[in-house]
């Protein structure tokens, strides 16, 4: 299996996906205001944010082919993905 990821890095995007959407998942299942792994529903949800963006970015670069991109375009969408993550989040965090 490890050598099929290796010749076949989408299977390991899809796989980070598939993970990532647990994580999620795991941070949103609290009952009662508190989620899974962290004390706040605030940290909970800023920690959903982060994985979100984590994922756009494993989709742009593996499903969309930008890996293979001009080092421009990379860049481009690199610098777009963490400008849109920090807006989001800090408009989150500031309402």
């Amino acid at each position: 299996m490890l050598t099929y990821v290796k010749e076949k890095p989408v299977v390991g995007a899809w796989l980070a996906l598939m993970l990532l959407t647990g994580v999620s998942w795991w941070l949103g299942a609290g009952d009662s205001g508190h989620s899974a792994g962290l004390d706040s529903m605030t940290a909970a949800t800023a920690a959903m944010i982060i994985v979100l963006f984590a994922k756009a970015h494993i989709v742009g670069m593996y499903f969309m082919e930008l890996r293979h991109a001009m080092e421009p375009l990379r860049r481009g969408f690199h610098v777009w993905i963490i400008s849109a993550c920090a807006i989001v989040l800090g408009l989150y965090l500031w309402a």
